[in-house]
């Protein structure tokens, strides 16, 4: 399987759409918009928002959109793992 990492530019629903399910997707949260500059709130919702898109039909790697700016929080890449943890499982997906 390939894998393509996308920029935080990409829209993700469009992009699992366009590509299908034969390559996985990775990425795409804003570094400087989300993760710099973004209150604690927005990355909260982002990351919900892109996990919950993401993991619909599966292959998908959850990370940034690029690299993560100098100057970002660590407490902003926990939250990021913590929302991760939360729900990124597709598991949850299996009834």
């Amino acid at each position: 399987m390939d894998i393509f990492h996308l920029g935080y530019e990409v829209n993700l629903r469009l992009a699992r759409e366009k590509m299908g399910k034969k390559v996985a997707l990775m990425g795409n949260i804003a570094p400087m918009g989300v993760l710099l500059r973004g209150s604690d709130e927005m990355v909260r919702q982002v990351c919900q928002e892109h996990i919950l898109i993401g993991k619909e039909g599966g292959g998908f790697i959850f990370s940034s959109g690029g690299e993560v700016n100098q100057g970002t929080d660590p407490a902003r890449i926990r939250l990021m793992v913590e929302y991760a943890k939360k729900f990124g499982r597709y598991n949850d997906l299996i009834a």
